[in-house]
């Protein structure tokens, strides 16, 4: 099976990491390597998003359906998912995990 931006779905790298959303951010702590990262704005919905089990395309193109009028918005949310599976965050997988939590609605703008 070929791997394309449509079938890549993601899952928190449990045990290794653990998080927790207070108000408007997630506060994510990579217990193996000891980083912690704090994740605000659009990040917040998206990584909720992900950990949900929506694909990485489908997070994409809802995040970006916001109106995002910055010029590079699709680039800095891919750098974004790419920093987050980068930092050993998040996991890649061509299989879809349904996570308790339901998917997020769409923020309502791009930040």
């Amino acid at each position: 099976m070929n791997v394309t931006l449509e079938n890549i779905f993601y899952r928190a790298n449990e045990p290794d990491v653990t998080y927790e959303t207070f108000d408007d951010e997630i506060i994510v702590i990579n217990l193996g390597n000891g980083r912690y990262h704090n994740i605000r704005g659009s990040g917040t919905w998206l990584w909720q998003a992900l950990c949900s089990g929506m694909g990485r395309s489908e997070a994409m193109d809802q995040l970006l359906a916001t109106g995002a009028n910055e010029p590079h918005a699709s680039e800095q949310v891919a750098e974004f998912i790419d920093r987050l599976t980068t930092e050993e965050l998040l996991v890649a997988s061509s299989v879809r995990t349904e996570s308790a939590a339901a998917a997020p609605e769409a923020p309502k703008v791009y930040s």
